[in-house]
């Protein structure tokens, strides 16, 4: 199963940026599941920000492994990126 959510952020100044995210990950599979996260700058994958984040098969029936993970990057932003 694939999915994909985005979000987007704009500069409006030209500079280095402290980038920090977060996220709630849950895995209802029988099997274990990776999860890839990244950056992308103006529809470009940002070289050196894949992260993966692995889930462990679900519990039970209907209890789910979970995991909250994050990340904090620095990364060099024009103006309009």
């Amino acid at each position: 199963m694939t999915s994909r959510h985005t979000s987007k952020i704009k500069s409006l100044v030209a500079g280095t940026y402290s980038l920090t995210w977060s996220g709630q990950f849950s895995n209802l599979n029988n099997a274990a599941q990776d999860i890839n996260v990244w950056i992308r700058i103006n529809g470009v994958d940002f070289s050196g920000t894949n992260g993966v984040v692995s889930l462990q098969a679900r519990k039970s029936v209907g209890v789910p492994t979970k995991v909250i993970a994050g990340w904090n990057y620095f990364i060099n932003l024009n103006v309009n990126d």
